[in-house]
């Protein structure tokens, strides 16, 4: 028997421009209850060699059906519980994200579901983005 393992992340880097469609990320949690770790990564990409970087990401995530978001972040140092999220980013293999970047993120626990993830940007400026999906264990 083939057993192909378990998804863990998933990532999309694209060019995010002021006033465009947003990227969408799409997922689905089967399971009763699953944790998840969500990144949008702009400034952090600079120190990657990935020019230009969005300065100023923004995450909305949305379940399938509602237009209404159920979690969002704009600059991820500035969550309560920033200190968790880059233990856990450390934890699952993804990057460190600098203290006090635009980057943004959450952590979230999900019922079973379809969900969508908008990557988004603030002001007037364009550039390169990375959205990260990771399942925590």
């Amino acid at each position: 028997k083939l057993d192909l393992g378990e998804l863990v992340n998933i990532s999309t880097r694209a060019t995010v421009t002021p006033g465009a469609d947003p990227v969408v990320g799409g997922f689905v949690v089967t399971e009763l209850h699953r944790r998840v770790l969500v990144r949008g990564i702009g400034p952090g990409l600079a120190r990657h060699g990935v020019a230009p970087p969005r300065p100023d990401p923004h995450l909305t995530l949305y379940r399938h059906g509602s237009n209404e978001g159920i979690a969002a972040n704009d600059d991820w140092s500035q969550r309560p519980d920033a200190e968790e999220i880059a233990q856990v980013s450390t934890a699952i293999g993804a990057f460190s994200l600098s203290p006090g970047s635009k980057d943004a993120a959450y952590l979230i626990e999900l019922s079973p579901g379809t969900y969508t993830v908008h990557l988004t940007t603030h002001g007037d400026t364009g550039g390169t983005a990375l959205l990260e999906i990771y399942v925590i264990p």
